[in-house]
């Protein structure tokens, strides 16, 4: 199919109760770039019908100055029906993606509403009412992943006549509004679909499954691989409510709460992080007290081990040196007896005792400076000064065994 000797169809990509849709390329263009027809089956063929298909056309040429909107190419009629010439979108739309990645989480959702709610507000501000918004005609542009709303084939003119008038029903099952199914379609009709949309992209199940005609409510919250903001949540309700006056009657509203429940996640996430980054130098404190308590500890328990090695090994270390010393003392004390008795002719018995004295003062001032350096090291250690006090502390006991059996060596040689 060929038409205005300009746009040949390359395949049919859609039909439904409007028609069909075809992809096709712009022949008289460069490079042939690709395009939508949409072609629209009536068989009226009156001037009143060949005026509303031309105010129709103007409305579509309007909406398609929107980024996230197909632009309006063109339009013809001739014998085979009305055609509309559309901008063909390069991506995949939403229906295929879940199929491919899975069950949106709340930031695709939040994302999504953000980026279709004021193209929701643009198309209202026009008059004009989707009727047929559902994950398949949602595409995400493979240029710039953007959200493009598309097939605008069921679009009603929202006057007030319109609105007035019950008319046929038009929309996909499941994601129609109750009021829209009964055929008096409002602008929170397509608020409900939308919302709809999220939900079944939430849970990856169908409609019709996330609501309980015996309860006469919702339950998708039952559905969800992973649960969502209560912040979110409430708004998804009143996008689905089925009272028309409990559900939001306009995207801006719908969006006011969107944008206030992120600001609230937000800030909460900021108080929580103010919050973590007071906590951490106290937290880091506690650690170091642990850290140095279990030091302490250690070193402690290193200075008890220490200790009660010393005390077999000082003795063993004694019973070797003591006779080394006792004899070398003996020595020396004879040597210091003939020097002085020659000098002053003194009694031996008078200078063994002088030197018996000496030893005695010599060796307490000994276990007294090593019974000091002792405590000094256990408190010091308690205090978790660091490891070297405990083996100062090995030293000293060992310098006090030895020290205490040569005095006791001296004394009774």
């Amino acid at each position: 199919m060929i038409l205005s000797q300009r746009y040949r169809a390359i395949a049919r990509i859609g039909q439904g109760g409007f028609g069909r849709t075809y992809l096709a390329e712009d022949i008289s263009l460069p490079n042939s770039p690709r395009c939508v027809i949409k072609q629209f089956v009536s068989t009226d063929r009156s001037q009143t019908a060949n005026k509303l298909f031309e105010e129709e056309a103007r409305r579509l040429k309007e909406l398609g100055t929107h980024p996230q909107i197909p632009s309006f190419i063109d339009y013809i009629e001739q014998s085979s029906g009305r055609y509309i010439v559309q901008e063909y979108i390069n991506g995949r739309n939403l229906e295929a993606e879940l199929l491919e990645t899975g069950a949106f989480n709340e930031t695709k959702i939040c994302d999504l509403l953000i980026a279709l709610l004021p193209v929701l507000e643009f198309i209202h501000s026009h008059q004009v009412i989707h009727r047929d918004i559902k994950p398949a005609n949602i595409i995400r542009r493979q240029s710039d992943c953007s959200l493009v709303l598309v097939d605008f084939g069921a679009a009603k003119r929202a006057t007030q006549t319109e609105l007035a008038k019950t008319g046929t029903t038009i929309g996909s099952a499941g994601y129609a509004a109750p009021e829209q199914v009964s055929g008096k379609v409002t602008f929170a009709s397509d608020l409900y679909s939308l919302g709809v949309t999220c939900l079944h992209l939430l849970t990856q199940v169908e409609p019709f499954d996330l609501y309980s005609y015996g309860e006469d409510e919702w339950v998708w919250q039952d559905f969800l691989p992973q649960p969502v903001s209560p912040e979110l949540e409430r708004v998804l309700n009143r996008l689905v409510a089925k009272a028309t006056t409990k559900r939001y009657l306009l995207a801006a509203d719908a969006l006011a709460d969107l944008n206030a429940a992120i600001l609230h996640q937000h800030n909460q996430i900021s108080n929580d992080s103010v919050v973590n980054v007071d906590a951490q130098p106290v937290a880091l404190e506690k650690a170091i007290a642990r850290q140095i308590e279990k030091r302490r500890n250690l070193n402690f328990n290193l200075l008890v081990k220490a200790t009660v090695l010393s005390v077999p090994l000082g003795v063993v270390l004694v019973v070797f040196i003591a006779p080394v010393f006792s004899r070398l003392s003996a020595r020396v004390n004879g040597i210091l007896r003939d020097l002085v008795q020659q000098s002053n002719n003194v009694d031996d018995v008078v200078v063994h005792g002088i030197f018996t004295k000496v030893f005695s003062i010599f060796g307490t001032v000994v276990i007294a400076s090593t019974l000091f350096s002792l405590f000094d090291a256990m408190n010091r250690i308690r205090r978790g000064e660091g490891f070297e006090n405990a083996m100062s502390l090995l030293v000293g006991h060992l310098v006090f065994i030895a020290s205490g059996w040569v005095l006791i060596s001296v004394i009774f040689s």
